[in-house]
């Protein structure tokens, strides 16, 4: 879960540019993650929604253990893979529950 919170945060900060991303085969950006870096597919979730058919598809959080992280974006549809950002020792922070969370 946190891992997801940190790289959704990365996500609405970076917006979706498919049309400006490095993008490649899906089947080439997986082997190339996994065999060249190390990395697994770790979380993913579907974006988009009504009235927004440009931006559906799937943002990808790829992982190593030594903590490197690569954030793919994956259009509906196609087969098509696109990078959007990828950094080094990543840090989780929880968010706090509040209210109607606890």
């Amino acid at each position: 879960m946190r891992l997801i919170v940190a790289a959704l945060a990365v996500a609405l900060t970076c917006g979706v540019a498919h049309s400006q991303a490095l993008c490649a085969p899906r089947k080439v950006v997986e082997k190339n993650l996994a065999q060249k870096n190390g990395q697994a597919l770790i979380a993913f979730w579907q974006t988009g929604g009504e009235g927004e058919k440009d931006g559906e598809g799937f943002f990808e959080i790829w992982a190593a253990p030594n903590r490197e992280v690569t954030l793919i974006f994956r259009k509906a549809g196609e087969e098509v893979s696109c990078f959007v950002a990828s950094g080094r020792n990543i840090n989780f922070r929880a968010p706090e529950a509040r209210g109607s969370d606890l």
